[in-house]
């Protein structure tokens, strides 16, 4: 993809438009943000931490951050490159519930092997907890091991022990506290 330069050619453009409805115009916008956050067109798992870590004074957002860098670097080469960057955001801001749910469902699946275990959840969400800061943690790791198991219990719909995507968006969809969870 013409990631060295200030602009993406047409075909690039027509790809990244139709993969997100986006007009071209946008993506080309787009674009130009990122090369203004990332001027060699990529960014490392260092920088991601970094800019995600801003985002929360006084919590630890670092174990969150790993993760959704994994969501976002889709070929496993260790960055994120534009293609990479803007089909994922697009997903999160204005992909359909279900794409948001299937995006979040690969982030819980930490080992990516098509479930979700209770230490996965529990993984996650002690991860969420940590990006708050240390006023704002309510409860402690008791009520996030308490509140972890009750969600699990609830989205492993046939009590096999581990929540499959299915099962985790059909699940998630009517629950307003894990939804509000993935928001963050």
């Amino acid at each position: 993809m013409g990631q060295s330069s200030n602009k993406l050619n047409k075909k690039d453009i027509e790809a990244l438009a139709g993969e997100t409805k986006l007009d071209g115009e946008k993506v080309q916008e787009m674009y130009k943000d990122f090369l203004k956050q990332c001027p060699n067109g990529k960014i490392t798992k260092k920088q991601f931490i970094g800019m995600y870590q801003q985002r929360f004074p006084g919590g630890n957002g670092t174990d969150v951050a790993e993760r959704l860098f994994r969501g976002f670097d889709k070929n496993n080469d260790g960055i994120i490159d534009f293609r990479e960057f803007i089909i994922t955001e697009y997903v999160k801001s204005q992909g359909s519930p279900e794409k948001k749910l299937e995006l979040a469902f690969g982030l819980y699946d930490i080992d990516e092997n098509g479930y979700i275990s209770l230490t996965e959840m529990m993984e996650i969400f002690k991860a969420i907890h940590n990006t708050l800061p240390e006023e704002q943690r309510k409860g402690g790791m008791a009520d996030v091991r308490n509140r972890t198991k009750q969600k699990f219990e609830k989205l492993d719909d046939n009590g096999d022990g581990q929540i499959s995507k299915a099962e985790f968006v059909e699940g998630a969809k009517d629950d307003p506290e894990l939804l509000e969870i993935l928001r963050k």
